[in-house]
């Protein structure tokens, strides 16, 4: 561990800040508020434990589940499109990398449309109409880390 000082903090002021040598020979628990998260101090040796996972329930929302090998984002919204016609938006959070899967549905089935989905970088999305009248639903999920 390179700089050797825990802070502990809460949401308003930091309580105490210790120097991680003292605890060398001593094990500590430390449980984090506003970054979701419980170390354990073994030896001097800061090591997290779990980050708990964060979310956003709406129309435009988010799903972010901490793992052992990084993040696992869900993502979804819906947005409004022209007929015959492209967009672009953000997602409600950014990816750490480009998504996996982006899946996009027409919410109106009465007529015919074509919808694709695209992110482009993990932060921006695509969507293709083809087909509809004036303004079209378009429902999307998103898949990545």
């Amino acid at each position: 561990m390179k700089d050797n000082k825990l802070i502990i903090a809460s949401t308003s002021k930091i309580l105490n800040v210790v120097d991680s040598n003292l605890l060398a020979n001593d094990t500590a628990l430390v449980i984090g508020k506003d970054d979701k998260s419980i170390s354990i101090i073994d030896n001097g040796e800061i090591i997290s434990l779990l980050n708990l996972p964060t979310m956003l329930m709406s129309d435009d929302g988010y799903l972010k589940l901490p793992t052992q090998q990084g993040v696992f984002i869900v993502q979804w919204g819906t947005v409004s499109v022209d007929a015959d016609s492209v967009i672009t938006g953000l997602f409600p959070i950014p990816f750490t990398t480009t998504p996996k899967v982006m899946i996009a549905s027409h919410k109106n089935n009465d007529h015919p449309v074509s919808v694709s989905a695209n992110a482009l970088n993990s932060t921006t999305y695509e969507i293709t109409i083809t087909g509809g009248l004036n303004k079209e639903n378009v429902s999307y999920i998103v898949i990545g880390n």
